[in-house]
């Protein structure tokens, strides 16, 4: 029930990460990656498995502080996956 942050999230594994997280009921699921098309793909993928799940994908890079610092002020994750 809590949120759950993974960054590289429309890679192979970040990707691998945020389908098992969705299927233990996550509260919000926030999905960051630095490539567009990648955090598109798992976007779609996971809304067609999970329509039920809270999902929130960013495009951005890790090494942009502040961009980070306002995805992770605005939803607090408990859980953060890099």
């Amino acid at each position: 029930g809590q949120t759950v942050l993974v960054t590289g999230a429309g890679g192979s594994i970040g990707s691998e990460l945020c389908r098992q997280i969705a299927r233990f009921g996550v509260g919000r699921l926030v999905c960051v990656d630095v490539s567009e098309y990648a955090i598109y793909r798992i976007e779609q993928e996971l809304r067609e498995a999970h329509p039920q799940m809270d999902g929130v994908y960013y495009t951005a890079n890790v090494r942009e502080f502040e961009r980070l610092g306002a995805i992770f002020e605005r939803h607090r994750p408990a859980v953060v996956f890099h």
